[in-house]
């Protein structure tokens, strides 16, 4: 049986056009590897509402949402053999309040869309990341 999800995340550039990427903590599934900074929309919540709370609880920011950027999808085999199928909505997004801190994630950092490359991004994401490094 193969379990899908609808996931969102965050694209914020600052002035100089770097992104804010962040490292999943090790405990949790794909631990280690970086990510755009978001995750799961819960039942009868809104995208956008949900990116709002995760990265409230994630980076302790509070964003406004723009527009949708990128809609992608990854099938992913979890630990116990079966599928998980994930819908990746990636919303361009500004932080208005709040100074970032690594609550929900190991760590996070700003960087050019050429240095994404050279990180373990999680596998949902890497399409994103090759549509920013082009």
């Amino acid at each position: 049986m193969t379990e899908q999800m609808v996931v969102v995340a965050a694209l914020v550039c600052d002035e100089e056009g770097k992104i804010l990427v962040s490292r999943r903590k090790e405990e949790s599934f794909q631990g280690g590897r970086w990510e755009f900074p978001g995750g799961r929309v819960e039942i009868m919540e809104k995208p956008e509402d949900a990116l709002k709370r995760e990265m409230k609880e994630e980076l302790d920011v509070k964003v406004d949402v723009g527009n949708i950027f990128s809609i992608d999808s990854h099938t992913y085999t979890i630990y116990d053999g079966s599928l998980r199928h994930v819908i990746l909505l990636t919303y361009e997004c500004r932080i208005k309040a709040g100074e970032l801190k690594a609550l929900g994630c190991s760590e996070f950092r700003w960087a050019y869309p050429d240095g994404l490359n050279v990180l373990d991004f999680v596998d949902a994401d890497r399409r994103l990341v090759k549509k920013l490094v082009q």
